[in-house]
C-alpha cells in the first residue's frame, strides 16, 4: 500500500504529537508516581534510653531490633516498645546471628552463650578470653581466643557445645576464623610481620583433618574480616577485598583505588556492602556480590559512618543524613536524624530502622509517598 503526500502529511503531525505527549509524560510521570508510591523517611518515632553508658553490639534478630550490653540483650518492635530480654551481662559484648542462632559472648570474658530462638541451646568455656564470635546456620561457633604459649587460639564446637577442632599459632596473631555453612571448612586469617611489612595470611583446614588445605600469603595489607561464599573465602582488608579458592589460589580481588574503608558489612548472605570515604569527606557506598563483581554504587555528599545491608537493601548514614538503597545503588529513602549515632540497623523488610548511640535506641519508619 501506497501513501499519498497529504497522508504522510497527517501521519508526520500524529506521531510528533505522540512524541511531545511521551516527553510530557516522561517529566511528569516519575514525580507523580513518587508522589503516590515513592518512600520518605518519618521523623523519629520513639527513643528508648538504655539507662546506661556501656559499650554495646546491635543487631536485627527476629523481626526485633536487639541491643546487647551490660544490662543483656534486650529486644524492642519497630515503634521502640520494649518486647523481650534475656539477661547475660557483658561488659564488652560479641553478638553473631545466623538463622536460628544467636552467639553471645564478652572480650572480658571466657564464656560463649549460643541461644536457639530464645532458648540457650548450649554454653561453653575457652581457655583465655574471647577475642571474636560467630555462628553458622547449623548452630556450629567458631571461637579465637588464646592460650598459654601461642599467639593465637581458634576453637570450633558443634550445635551440642561439643569441640570439634583446635587450630594453634606460634608464629602469625589470628584477627578473624570463620567456619563454612556446610561446617566442613574452617578458614583463619592471620598477620604476621616481615620487615616493615604487615603480610595477611589465609589459611583453611578440613574440620576433620589437622593439616593445613592451604595457605596464602598477601603482602602488605591488614585483614579486617573474612566470610565464606560458598567453598571460597571472601576476605576484607585495608585497601583491597579477595576471594580465595579452597586450594588457596586468589580469584577476585576489588580495588579500593586509594579511598577509605570507613564501614561494612560483610555477614549477609548474597551482597557485600562498603562505606567508602575520599579525602573531601565525600563517601561512595558500594555494593558487591560474594565473587567482588560490582552491583550498585551511591555517591553521599556526607561521610558514612555506619551501614547496615539487610536482604538486599542497605541503610547508611552519617552526619545527620541518612539513606536507604537498593542492591543497585538506587536510593529508595533519604532523611535527615538529629541525634548522633555508632550504628544503623535495618529490618528485614527495610520499612523500619534504628540507630543506635551509647545510652539510647532511635525508631524510624520508612513510610509511602512524600513526605509533607
Amino acid at each position: 500500500m501506497k501513501l499519498k503526500i497529504k497522508d504522510k502529511k497527517k501521519l508526520l503531525q500524529i506521531c510528533t504529537g505522540i512524541l511531545i505527549i511521551a516527553l510530557i509524560v516522561a517529566i511528569i510521570l516519575p514525580d507523580t508516581l513518587n508522589a503516590i508510591f515513592g518512600n520518605h523517611i518519618s521523623d523519629e518515632i520513639n527513643t528508648v534510653t538504655t539507662d546506661v553508658i556501656s559499650e554495646y553490639d546491635v543487631d536485627f534478630i527476629n523481626g526485633k531490633f536487639a541491643i546487647y550490653n551490660s544490662q543483656g540483650l534486650k529486644k524492642y518492635n519497630k515503634d521502640a516498645e520494649f518486647e523481650e530480654e534475656y539477661y547475660l551481662s557483658a561488659y564488652a559484648p560479641i553478638m553473631h546471628k545466623s538463622g536460628k542462632y544467636i552467639a553471645l559472648a564478652d572480650t572480658s570474658s571466657t564464656e560463649i552463650t549460643v541461644l536457639k530462638g530464645n532458648s540457650v541451646c548450649y554454653e561453653v568455656k575457652v581457655p583465655q578470653n574471647v577475642k571474636r564470635v560467630s555462628v553458622n546456620k547449623r548452630g556450629y561457633t567458631t571461637v579465637l581466643s588464646g592460650e598459654t604459649g601461642y599467639k593465637s587460639v581458634v576453637m570450633v564446637f558443634d550445635n551440642t557445645g561439643t569441640e570439634k577442632y583446635r587450630w594453634y599459632s606460634d608464629e602469625s596473631y589470628a584477627i578473624d576464623a570463620k567456619l563454612s555453612d556446610n561446617s566442613k571448612l574452617l578458614a583463619v586469617a592471620s598477620v604476621k610481620m616481615d620487615g616493615n611489612k604487615l603480610n595477611t595470611i589465609i589459611e583453611q583446614y578440613k574440620i576433620k583433618e589437622e593439616n593445613v588445605l592451604s595457605s596464602v600469603m598477601i603482602e602488605n595489607l591488614v585483614p579486617y574480616s573474612i566470610t565464606f561464599n560458598g567453598s571460597k573465602v571472601v576476605l576484607l582488608g585495608d585497601k583491597k577485598a579477595y576471594t580465595v579458592s579452597k586450594g588457596g589460589k586468589i580469584k577476585g580481588e576489588y580495588d579500593y583505588k586509594g579511598r577509605t574503608l570507613e564501614c561494612f558489612d560483610l555477614d549477609n548472605n548474597d551482597n557485600i556492602a562498603l562505606g567508602l570515604s575520599e579525602n573531601m569527606g565525600i563517601s561512595e557506598v558500594v555494593v558487591l556480590n560474594k565473587n567482588l563483581k560490582e552491583k550498585g554504587t551511591n555517591s553521599c555528599e556526607f561521610r558514612v559512618a555506619m551501614l547496615d545491608e539487610n536482604n538486599g537493601k542497605v541503610a547508611v548514614a552519617g552526619e545527620g543524613n541518612v539513606k536507604v538503597l537498593k542492591s543497585n545503588g538506587k536510593a529508595l529513602a533519604e532523611g535527615e536524624f538529629s541525634k548522633d549515632g555508632s550504628y544503623i540497623v535495618l529490618s528485614d523488610n527495610w520499612r523500619s530502622f534504628a540507630i543506635y548511640n551509647a545510652n539510647s535506641i532511635s525508631m524510624f519508619n520508612i513510610k509511602r509517598g512524600r513526605k509533607n
